[in-house]
């Protein structure tokens, strides 16, 4: 996972870009989507987010978009069901209850703060991750509903291995969409992106968030940045979050 963040900051070259001859008119999504290169995933994304009865969302390429079919086909939820119970799940209490559970989990030493500034992050989902070169094509999903914190509803997205509960996604996204105006932009079938308009602009406010985020998405610290300080200084001022799980 460091490997992987690592290459999210940086990057590696590749010579040649991999084909893509799958049929995406086999998929079977309960929600329009759309095919596009993924050299133009993120431009058609922001054009489309003119459209207010929708939320765009990046989900990946074919093999990616079959994985969240499985979720979606495997759950017999509804929608509503799982914005009902998000909208009555106290966050702070299921925090409070993951520590309590799992305390070795969720201890962490404290660390210093990173010295310098944290590279930005950018929305990586239509990237391959070794090469970081566009996918040939990636599936740009029309999620019909303007907030974009409701979008792990309609994918039934999580209950596997550490991967929050659906109503534990929309809830948390709720809370960081009101507090810092966060955007689900991008779903695959283990990442989850998003975009900020008013990020942490202090290190005690990205820390707090960072220990959210932290017993949100365990992997992000333990198989990634290796401490909540670093966390927190990768969510100063920052534009783009990204989770994911393994």
């Amino acid at each position: 996972m460091l490997r992987f963040l690592k290459s999210l900051l940086h990057g590696t070259r590749s010579r040649a870009e991999p084909e893509d001859t799958g049929d995406y008119s086999e998929l079977a999504l309960p929600f329009e989507f759309i095919v596009v290169p993924g050299r133009d995933a993120v431009e058609e994304r922001s054009r489309l987010l003119s459209r207010p009865e929708i939320t765009p969302v990046i989900m990946g390429n074919r093999d990616e978009v079959r994985t969240l079919e499985d979720l979606i086909q495997s759950s017999s939820d509804t929608t509503e069901a799982i914005i009902a119970r998000a909208n009555a799940l106290d966050v702070g209490q299921w925090v409070r209850s993951k520590t309590d559970e799992e305390p070795e989990r969720y201890s962490l030493e404290s660390a210093e703060w990173p010295v310098g500034n944290m590279p930005p992050l950018k929305l990586s989902v239509h990237l391959d991750v070794l090469s970081k070169r566009p996918k040939p094509k990636v599936v740009i999903g029309l999620v019909p509903t303007p907030r974009s914190w409701q979008v792990p509803a309609f994918a039934r997205y999580g209950d596997w291995n550490d991967c929050p509960s659906p109503d534990v996604h929309v809830a948390l996204h709720k809370k960081w969409h009101d507090e810092y105006g966060s955007e689900i932009a991008c779903m695959s079938s283990d990442i989850i992106e998003c975009t900020v308009r008013n990020p942490p602009s202090s290190r005690q406010s990205a820390l707090a968030l960072a220990r959210e985020q932290f017993v949100y998405c365990s992997d992000i610290v333990h198989q990634g940045v290796g401490s909540l300080e670093a966390l927190a200084a990768t969510l100063l001022n920052s534009k783009t979050w990204y989770f994911w799980w393994d």
